[in-house]
């Protein structure tokens, strides 16, 4: 059928964690391999197996769910719309650091930013959601100089008191934010 191969990460079913989707059952698919290497990074790049577009459909089928959330590591360095045109029967979001342009089939992005605001060029139409990883001592974003979304998300890196104390205090001084707490760790599941 098709000749290209993927490097994934893991392929499990669960609730989206974070954001404006939060509790949305969905199938992921985490891909190995980023261009950043960000120290909180919840993604072991290491453990990997390569799949085919067969064997990635033949593993989601057994799943009673219409929605992909494709994450990673960073799927736009292996996501494509040759890819996502076999795949057309479902709703694609996308989690993405923000430095490369997102394949034109997916119906929801969500940038998630770990590189300097002025390397944020790929979304001129903006996006459906800025989740900025915060920690204590960040600081946070002008609103203006950063893609237009539809929805503004700080998330503290660590769930530790310290750090979510911080976000709260962020939000409270810049209301045009809102707090998104990674539930799925929260409540331990995948």
């Amino acid at each position: 059928m098709n000749a290209i191969r993927l490097k994934i990460n893991e392929i499990f079913y669960s609730l989206q964690g974070e954001g404006a989707n939060a509790g949305m059952p969905a199938i992921f698919i985490r891909f190995a391999g980023c261009n950043l290497k960000c120290d909180f990074c919840d993604t072991r790049h290491e453990d990997y197996k390569m799949y085919s577009i067969e064997e990635v459909i033949k593993k989601i089928k057994v799943f009673d769910c219409k929605n992909i959330i494709w994450t990673g590591g960073e799927p736009t360095l292996q996501l494509t719309d040759e890819v996502l045109i076999h795949f057309k029967e479902y709703y694609h979001c996308i989690e993405t650091n923000g430095t490369n342009k997102v394949p034109s089939l997916i119906n929801y992005v969500v940038c998630s930013p770990k590189v300097k605001r002025n390397l944020l060029t790929n979304f001129k139409n903006g996006v459906n959601e800025l989740r900025y990883p915060i920690k204590e001592g960040d600081i946070l974003p002008c609103i203006s100089k950063i893609p237009q979304a539809k929805h503004y998300y700080i998330s503290p890196i660590d769930a530790n008191r310290r750090n979510i104390n911080y976000c709260i205090k962020l939000i409270k001084e810049n209301p045009q934010w809102k707090l998104s707490l990674q539930m799925h760790k929260i409540l331990k599941i995948r």
